[in-house]
């Protein structure tokens, strides 16, 4: 009888250290650090500005900044924040016309993917979905991976 219960008492011990382990839910503002290359890009639902096509953004703690190959001159930086419960992303030009607008958009992370759609020129509300349309600039973008060395 003792040798039952002990083989029952390592049986559950085994069941008990085999249950699933919690997931830790990460924060998309550090799944979003690092560099993403624009896969698309439109402005009303039309193609978008010429020359950003494959352009990269770095996107650091609450910094965006963005670098088209084709237009050397371009550095553009913005200051970003998110709220992940409600998948806001409020964007601050940091020069130009438009430095004192926030633009309040909305986000979609899926893995390598971000998509982010923003009212044009900070005007209008938030969007209410993450595609491309009338008044709505859409960007999307897709993480450029490290290579380990």
């Amino acid at each position: 009888m003792l040798r039952i219960a002990s083989i029952l008492l390592v049986l559950s011990a085994g069941i008990i250290t085999a249950a699933p382990v919690p997931k830790v839910k990460v924060k998309d503002a550090d799944t979003l650090l690092g560099k993403w290359v624009i896969v698309e890009l439109s402005h009303s639902g039309m193609g978008a500005q010429e020359g950003y096509q494959d352009a990269v953004v770095t996107l650091d703690k609450d910094t965006m900044a963005v670098k088209a190959p084709t237009k050397p001159d371009s550095d553009e930086r913005m200051g970003y924040k998110l709220d992940q419960d409600k998948k806001h992303i409020d964007l601050r030009p940091n020069e130009g016309a438009g430095a004192n607008v926030e633009l309040q958009g909305i986000y979609e992370l899926d893995g390598d993917t971000l998509i982010i759609a923003i009212p044009i020129g900070g005007k209008g509300e938030r969007p209410a979905e993450v595609k491309p349309g009338p008044g709505i600039a859409y960007l999307k973008l897709r993480r450029i991976k490290e290579e380990k060395k």
